[in-house]
Parts: C-alpha cells; structure tokens; sequence
C-alpha cells in the first residue's frame, strides 16, 4: 500500500462525503433556515463540511508522515488566520453572522493547500489490494472512533441526565483547565498511531521509540496537578468568575485524573 493511492482513497471519500453532505443540506435547506435564521444556511453547512473534511483529511496525512510538530504548527497557523478573516467578513464587507462560516471555510482551505505542499503525494486510483487493507483497518477502527467520541462525553452527558446542566457545565468548565496536562500525550498520540499501524502491518517491533516519547507525557501532567490542589478556588475565579467557584473541587480531581 502506498501513500499515494490512500492519499486518492481519502480524497475519494472525501469528495463522496461532501457530495452527500451538500445534496443533504440543500434537500433540508429550508428547515436548516427556520432552524438557524440563515437564509444560506445549507450552503454554510455544505461549505463548513468539505472544508473541515479535507483538511483533517490532508492533516492525518501529514502527520502519518511523521511530522507532528508541523502538523500542529499548521493547525494553529489556521486558528491565527481564522480571526483576521472572519473580522473582515464581519465588520469591513458587511456579511453578517454567514462571515463567521466564510472566515473559516478561507482559512481552512490556505491551510489544506500550505498542509497539501508538505505532504509531497501526488494522488493516485487505489488498487484491490489497498481497499482491502482499508477496509479490514476500518471495520475497527470506524465503530471505535464512533464509541471512543460517545465514551468521551459520557460523563457530561450523565451528569446533565441525573445532575442538572449547571452540574455539567460545572464539569466542563474544570475539564477544559485540565486540558494542557494531556497535550503532549495527545500530540505524542497522533503520531505514534501511524508508526504502530506501519510496524504492525509490516510485523516488526517498535518498542523503544515508544517508551521514549511516553516518558515525556507527563511533564505538564504532574506539575498541573500539584498547582491546582492549593490554587484551584482562585484558578476558577480568575478565568471564569466567582459565580463558577463550584467547580474548584471538580478542577482538583480531574487535574489527579489527567
């Protein structure tokens, strides 16, 4: 298999993907309006998908390559021009809320075309061989990624079932303090994913690269923790205000958690 001929495979499903998408949003372009207020909020909808589709597309490429510090630069260089461009759309011509949509669906496709420059693949029709491979990786690896998304939000989720939404949003709110402390296992994550697909198709250890990098996972893990344990009531107060205080106890046991 070579990554020429997934790079068309991804694009292939992709065009496919967004093609049903947009088909989709134009079929219930109308409730889609009454839903949002928008009058091109099915356009919106189908813009925001094949953007975000091909990008994450050329994104994982990229960092199967190897390179996940470029990936990641790349992602935040997009994040830094999204701002700009959507003030433009907003305040110089005059768009209305669809700028927000507009400032983003630009950004996202220079960052696919700067992404597509660094990944070096021209594509190319994939072979029986490659769709068979695909597909045996996908019959895990779709419903894992289907309930690995459910199982990540689950906790939110009971809480707002069995608490209330202010216990949820309590919840939120801590967690996404806690966030920095699993960056770099996250980022380590991304890119050790293609090296332990790569080593287990071709049946070949990769033990010591990995210990290695994991060995680093927990430099900002440990130091959070132990911050948030005497500073946790006024981390809260600072970033969200006294009137989130509450989620000071949740902020100490997710950061033990993290």
């Amino acid at each position: 298999t070579t990554r020429s001929e997934l790079f068309g495979l991804q694009l292939i499903f992709t065009a496919g993907w967004a093609t049903i998408c947009a088909i989709s949003a134009v079929i219930f372009q109308g409730y889609l309006n009454n839903l949002t207020g928008l009058q091109t909020a099915g356009v919106l909808l189908a813009m925001l998908i094949f953007g975000e589709t091909f990008e994450r597309t050329l994104g994982v490429l990229l960092t199967a390559t190897g390179r996940v510090g470029l990936s990641t630069g790349l992602k935040f260089g997009r994040v830094l021009l999204t701002f700009p461009l959507q003030l433009l759309f907003l305040y110089v011509i005059m768009t209305g809320s669809s700028g927000i949509v507009y400032g983003l669906f630009i950004a996202t496709l220079l960052g696919a075309s700067v992404t597509l420059h660094f990944v070096g693949v021209e594509p190319s029709w994939p072979s029986l061989e490659t769709l068979s491979s695909v597909r045996q990786f996908a019959r895990y690896s779709i419903p894992n990624a289907v309930f690995g998304t459910l199982y990540e939000n689950i906790d939110v989720i009971l809480l707002g079932i069995v608490l209330t939404s202010a216990s949820a949003g309590y919840y939120e709110a801590a967690f996404r303090l806690t966030l920095p402390a699993i960056f770099l296992a996250e980022a380590a994550a991304t890119g050790l994913m293609s090296k332990v697909s790569a080593a287990s198709s071709q049946e070949r250890a990769e033990g010591s690269p990995i210990s290695e990098i994991l060995s680093y996972t927990s430099i900002l893990a440990v130091p959070l923790f132990f911050g948030t344990v005497p500073l946790a009531d006024e981390i809260i107060r600072v970033v969200y205000g006294p009137e989130c205080s509450d989620a000071a106890v949740l902020l100490v046991g997710l950061g033990l958690y993290q």
